[in-house]
């Protein structure tokens, strides 16, 4: 599984400085909530706004539960030893936006599924992703966005010979 880290992309997608202290709004045409299990389930045209964060979805789960207290590096879950809050956007694609800084161009990504670790500050996107800031681009099989460190993580699919593919337009390799 081939690894790359984008520096090339990461100094411009980072959210707005308070964006995960706005409240999250979601709107849906319907939502099924579960005590039992800590989750709600919303369907038809989800729309999932924090700041200027907002994710489209056919399907969105939200999970909030309390993790084993586990040290959270002994794991590869991205959540142990936390309480919860993860919200999981299905779509065909499911879509990302985000505003990296006032004036500047927003992030847009797709894929199939789009996790966000909300307490980790941490979106996960996977299968068939896509990722753009104006003419700067980026295909995985899967990425993960660690939002306050500002690091995007691609991943190729070894299994189907997909490849991680970066486009650089001119003016980025002049700054």
């Amino acid at each position: 599984m081939a690894v790359l880290v984008v520096a090339a992309l990461a100094p411009h997608a980072a959210a707005l400085p308070d964006d995960n202290r706005q409240p999250i709004t979601i709107r849906t045409q319907e939502a099924i909530r579960d005590e039992t299990k800590g989750t709600t389930v919303y369907r038809g045209d989800v729309e999932i706004v924090q700041g200027s964060l907002v994710i489209n979805a056919d399907e969105v789960t939200l999970t909030q539960a309390d993790r084993p207290a586990r040290r959270a590096s002994d794991s590869r879950d991205p959540l142990a030893g936390s309480n919860v809050m993860l919200i999981e956007a299905r779509g065909a694609p499911a879509r990302m936006r985000q505003l990296p800084e006032p004036g500047g161009e927003p992030v847009h990504a797709r894929a199939r599924i789009i996790e966000y670790f909300q307490p980790r500050a941490l979106i996960r996107l996977r299968n068939v992703v896509r990722l753009r800031q104006g003419r700067m681009a980026m295909e995985a099989a899967r990425m993960d966005y660690a939002i306050d460190r500002q690091v995007i993580t691609a991943w190729a699919n070894p299994a189907t010979g997909q490849r991680v593919r970066t486009t650089i337009p001119p003016e980025r390799l002049e700054q």
